[in-house]
């Protein structure tokens, strides 16, 4: 991933990688079909433009996501052609939905509205929206302030096993819904809370 941050460095920046970064861990902190994201410290006259301080989390897209999802889409919409007619204005607006994943530019726009709107509400302790370091950001790189902390996905089954007083059967309870397999009853939607 280096060689990607640094290509897109350079190309939007004129920037190489060791004039933004101290480091990056080569280990992804996570990934998913457009891209991962990566811990990484940047060096002090970047870590000044944003009030996050130097640790960032730095999200790359995989090269060529968005010709394979094209490509993809393209097939599915064949298929769906084929299969059901009369889908294709409902197909065209999803298209321009997904397509504008593919540019961290709108993301980081999305997430400095949202900070904003959160520092405004009433969850304003509550909730933390990591600010974007805008001025570093690409359509294929987004660099953002690292946020500490739980994932969702293991508060929730810390909130669920509490609630069942068996991490085990929480556990197992989650891997079914995931699986389609189970229906968790109403209920225990208010443990997501």
């Amino acid at each position: 991933m280096i060689e990607i941050v640094d290509k897109t460095l350079d190309s939007e920046f004129g920037l190489e990688f060791h004039d933004v970064f101290e480091s990056m861990d080569p280990n992804a902190l996570g990934s998913a079909s457009i891209g991962q994201v990566h811990q990484a410290v940047l060096k002090s006259p970047f870590s000044n433009y944003y009030g996050g301080g130097n640790v960032v989390a730095v999200k790359v897209m995989h090269p060529g996501a968005e010709n394979r999802f094209h490509h993809d889409f393209q097939v599915f919409r064949w298929l769906c052609k084929v299969a059901l007619a009369g889908w294709e204005p409902i197909l065209d607006e999803f298209y321009r939905q997904i397509m504008t994943e593919f540019d961290y530019r709108r993301e980081a726009d999305s997430l400095a509205k949202v900070r904003r709107y959160m520092s405004e509400s009433p969850y304003s302790r509550r909730i933390r929206v990591p600010e974007p370091l805008t001025a570093l950001c690409t359509k294929e790189l987004l660099m953002m302030e690292m946020l500490k902390g739980k994932k969702l996905s293991d508060a929730i089954e810390d909130e669920l096993t509490s609630a069942l007083g068996d991490r085990d059967h929480a556990s197992a309870l989650i891997k079914r819904k995931r699986l389609g397999k189970s229906k968790i009853p109403r209920h225990a939607t208010l443990l997501v809370v």
